[in-house]
């Protein structure tokens, strides 16, 4: 990675730092993830940005969490169904509650950002409600504390 690349995700982290609590990243296996790859160079950043998050933030008090990346982008944020798309297709749309994502080209990511979210919460033992009705286009996602808030 080089230096302008590092300065950006050294000050994405400092801004997340200074805006958040907690930040929820996939647990990824970078060495893995470079074996025979095509885009090997992308993969080895996202693994260095992983630890320049998780250093800068653990550093100034922020909790990282990190969270199994299995099948985030299948599963439904909302009811939790999988439905394999090709990786070309970008909307998710769920047949089980018509839970949908993406028009704009971002659903899988929005979706797999969502179980991101959800997971890492559940791994700090803070509930989640996903709201979602006919009137809203988009689920909102509401954090239950089940320590009533206490940190």
């Amino acid at each position: 990675m080089n230096q302008k690349n590092w300065e950006f995700k050294n000050k994405l982290a400092q801004y997340y730092t200074a805006h958040h609590k907690a930040v929820f990243l996939e647990d990824v296996n970078v060495r893995e993830m470079l074996k025979g790859s095509q885009n090997a160079r992308s993969k080895a950043e996202s693994g260095a940005a992983s630890s320049v998050f998780s250093n800068t933030m653990v550093k100034n008090g922020c909790y990282v969490v990190t969270v199994n990346p299995e099948n985030t982008t299948l599963d439904c944020a909302l009811c939790g169904t999988s439905v394999y798309k090709r990786l070309s297709v970008r909307e998710r749309s769920c047949p089980t509650c018509g839970f949908e994502t993406g028009r704009g080209g971002a659903g899988r990511d929005w979706n797999a950002a969502l179980n991101v979210l959800s997971r890492g919460l559940k791994k700090r033992g803070v509930g989640v409600v996903v709201i979602h009705s006919e009137e809203t286009p988009v689920g909102s996602v509401i954090a239950v504390s089940a320590d009533n808030g206490k940190d």
